[in-house]
């Protein structure tokens, strides 16, 4: 069975931050989905 995950726009700040803790736990999957919902929020962020 395939482990996948759904990452939050909390987790992928600190992925972008390299905070190790996260970094390891997220590479235990081997599918990672980014939701739309994220990438606007990331966007929208790192734009205003």
């Amino acid at each position: 069975m395939v482990k996948s995950i759904a990452l939050d726009t909390n987790i992928v700040i600190d992925i972008l931050n390299n905070k190790e803790t996260t970094v390891k736990s997220v590479r235990n999957f081997q599918k990672i989905y980014l939701p739309i919902t994220v990438c606007g929020e990331l966007l929208f962020g790192a734009v205003c």
